[in-house]
């Protein structure tokens, strides 16, 4: 089930990425953003602000991401680590 809902916020925060990028590119230009339930959460100059944020969440995300605003959040993870392993 764990997994089942990962990917289903997964999916959620990558088409709410699709949909806003170019407005947050603009709106939180030189800041981190914090990305959740499909939506932008938290955002500010200090990515451990952003982070804590983020961690502070009820209900806790299944999948939630935090990016520079001018990058592209890691959707994917890289091919050469193939299993990982996600603390509780």
């Amino acid at each position: 089930m764990a997994d089942a809902q990962f990917d289903k916020e997964l999916e959620e925060n990558r088409r709410a990425w699709e949909s806003l990028r170019d407005q947050v590119r603009r709106e939180y230009a030189g800041k981190y953003v914090g990305m959740a339930f499909g939506r932008v959460i938290a955002a500010g100059r200090d990515y451990d602000s952003v982070v804590a944020a983020m961690d502070a969440l009820q209900p806790r995300p299944a999948c939630s991401l935090v990016f520079s605003a001018e990058g592209e959040p890691l959707f994917d993870p890289p091919e050469s680590h193939a299993h990982y392993e996600f603390a509780d």
